[in-house]
This record gives structure tokens, sequence and C-alpha cells, in this order.
């Protein structure tokens, strides 16, 4: 599968309303609201063979892009990059994942495997959000596959 069809499935079945897309800059994290993920913000690369070799969509964002977004104060400030080191059992994602749900929300974050299509990852004023760290997978061939019956 190519990136824009990709990106295409992925949107088809994508149960968010919201992306709020956060990154990290100078030790500082911030993150951007967006309508949907831009594909300037997405990368096509591919599992390990030993793994399928599938196509998945990485998530990037080029430092310029990252200092424009601050400088125009289109980036929200989050928090300090050493708070996603504290919670250890958790990675980067996960916990600007808890970060943001416990700052915006009412709700105490746990993780959950609550799949894209399905819901975001928090409600906010009834929109489901959708929340990614730059350097997540957003989807994969295998998943589009298995789920929507697309063939890879």
């Amino acid at each position: 599968m190519t990136l824009m069809q990709m990106q295409r499935r992925y949107n088809k079945h994508s149960a968010a309303d919201e992306y709020w897309y956060a990154f990290d800059r100078h030790g500082k994290v911030y993150f951007i609201k967006l309508p949907h993920i831009p594909r300037k913000y997405m990368g096509l690369t591919h599992a390990a063979s030993s793994r399928g070799g599938y196509a998945k969509i990485k998530l990037r964002m080029p430092v310029a892009e990252r200092d424009y977004m601050i400088q125009t104060n289109k980036a929200i400030y989050l928090c300090e990059e050493s708070e996603l080191y504290e919670d250890i059992l958790h990675n980067r994602g996960e916990n600007v994942e808890r970060i943001i749900t416990e700052r915006y929300t009412d709700a105490t974050w746990t993780k959950d495997s609550v799949p894209f299509w399905v819901a975001g990852d928090i409600e906010v004023d009834g929109k489901q959000i959708q929340i990614k760290f730059v350097g997540a997978e957003l989807t994969n061939e295998s998943t589009l596959a298995k789920n929507f019956n697309y063939s890879i």
C-alpha cells in the first residue's frame, strides 16, 4: 500500500474528530490541535522482515516546523520533557497521553488498547481526541487489512 492509500483508509475509519499532536523541542513538550494529521507529518516505513515487512505510517515533524509552531504561538506548551520520563513503566507517547488526559479531563489515565476506529484517546467538549507524539506509528498495513478487509 502507498502512503496515500493508507492515509485515506485510516481517515475513512478513524473515530477521532481532532488530533492533538505533541512534539519536543529544547527540553519542552508542546502540542498542536489539528482536524486531521497532514501528509507532511507522515512518513512511510516498513516493519522488519522478521515481523512481516508490512508498510507503516510513522509520524514526524521537521525541526523547522516545530520552531515555526512555537514562534507563531500555534503550539501549546504541555510540560518539561523530563516529565515524560517520570513514569518509567510507560514510553514517552503514553506519558504524553497521560499528562494531556489528566490536565484536560477529569479522568485518571490508564493505558488501554481502544482501536482508533472505536474512539479517540479522550473526549473534550463532546469531541473524540486522538493524542499522538512525534515518532509514533499512526497505523500499518496489517491493522488495516485485518480489520477492514483491505489486501496488502
